[in-house]
């Protein structure tokens, strides 16, 4: 199980306490932790922003050409700036994509099984009163939630977020375990590990919609 400690820690104290015990009790299961690096992260995240956003117009080319008054402000701004991006910058962050995708493959994944981090670097933060109507454009924010994201979804790699603990607050604190390429199945195997570690200490909210129910 390999953490890059500098990267793992860069969270909420509550949140990185609370995912150092999940990674204790991996140790106890028989786990061994190995401390590893990832290269270039501040690369990755703003590759994959360039890269997901100029996917992003590109979808949804026709309700920005023709329907922009119905879109929220902040979809409308984000489809406004990914539609000045040129194809030489979106390339360039496609070369970034294949360097991370080679470090992760011949640098991290030839010594560890798995990558632990937290999910998120916070918990969920308030809605603002007019949020819903107006959308949100902050991007400390943002990078705080997509943090331990990028890698994962920039190289596709398989990636699962569970839930470990709950902040004083009572929000839930997420755990994420991304594996090698093709092997979800042992992600899978040690995300139903981490599951037994929230046995009998996980609360439904106020509000759910139990989708499993018949």
């Amino acid at each position: 199980m390999g953490i890059y400690p500098e990267y793992f820690k860069h969270a909420d104290p509550e949140i990185v306490e609370t995912c150092d015990k999940v990674v204790k009790f991996l140790q106890q299961l028989g786990g061994e932790v190995e401390y590893i690096e990832i290269a270039e992260l501040e690369e990755v995240k703003v590759s994959h922003i360039i890269a997901i956003i100029s996917e992003f117009v590109t979808g949804m080319k026709e309700d920005y050409t023709e329907h922009l008054a119905k879109l929220s402000p902040e979809v409308a701004m984000i489809l406004s700036s990914a539609s000045s991006i040129s194809a030489l910058t979106y390339v360039t962050a496609n070369k970034q994509r294949t360097r991370s995708i080679n470090y992760l493959r011949d640098h991290v994944f030839n010594k560890v099984d798995v990558i632990l981090t937290p999910a998120t670097a916070i918990t969920a933060p308030r809605i603002g009163p007019d949020d819903l109507s107006y959308g949100l454009s902050d991007a400390k924010l943002g990078a705080d939630i997509s943090r331990y994201v990028s890698i994962g979804n920039f190289t596709g790699i398989p990636c699962l977020s569970i839930p470990v603990g709950y902040d004083k607050q009572g929000l839930p604190i997420g755990f994420q375990i991304m594996g090698r390429w093709w092997e979800d199945h042992l992600v899978l195997r040690i995300g139903n590990a981490v599951e037994s570690y929230m046995e009998n200490k996980l609360t439904r909210p106020k509000v759910h919609y139990d989708i499993l129910q018949k």
